[in-house]
């Protein structure tokens, strides 16, 4: 078990983790794992601050050169009062076996669940304001399966053939700032 106390969003941060190994005795060189955990990620402070930094001040031009509107300004909003931190659950199972002959093979599965991650959402325009508020609705899903089978030779030598099969999905992908603008909704 981990505690921690978080003094930007002022939550204790509980993180219970569990994991056991077993080698059955009638199952000669195998050995299965698995572990599940509850975790969470160090707050950015580039993120937490952005509203504290510069604002922008867009134009937009035609084909003639000529502005096509009024300056659009675009500005960071964060109440920390409303944020909460970031959790993630980890699931991880594994099958090792000695396959003989000096061979060793393991299969492994990742599971990944990410809940209430940082982003910016577009608010509602004020005039020509593109404002952009910090709110706790990022998903991330991870899947990964790991094959992978090993050797080693004369006692130091090793050989390693493997293969990792993976997924990642999120619901909130951009990362807007001031640096790179973006003029579009969280796809």
């Amino acid at each position: 078990l981990r505690a921690d106390w978080d003094q930007l969003v002022r939550d204790p941060l509980v993180s219970p983790r569990l994991a056991v190994a077993w080698a059955p005795v009638r199952l000669s060189g195998a050995k299965f794992s698995a572990g599940i955990g509850l975790f969470h990620d160090a707050l950015n402070l580039r993120t937490l601050s952005q509203h504290l930094d510069q604002r922008s001040i867009s134009l937009f031009f035609g084909r003639d050169g000529r502005p096509t509107a009024p300056p659009l300004e675009t500005l960071f909003l964060v109440d920390e009062t409303r944020l909460r931190v970031p959790g993630y659950r980890n699931l991880s199972l594994g099958l090792e076996q000695s396959l003989g002959r000096g061979f060793h093979g393991r299969i492994t599965y990742l599971n990944k669940r990410g809940r209430r991650g940082f982003t910016f959402m577009p608010l509602e325009e004020r005039g020509r304001e593109n404002r952009f508020g910090l709110f706790n609705a990022r998903n991330d899903h991870y899947d990964a399966l790991e094959i992978t089978a090993r050797r080693t030779f004369r006692g130091q030598y090793e050989w390693l053939a493997g293969y990792t099969r993976s997924s990642a999905r999120a619901d909130a992908v951009l990362e807007y700032s001031l640096e790179d603008p973006i003029f579009a909704e969280q796809a």
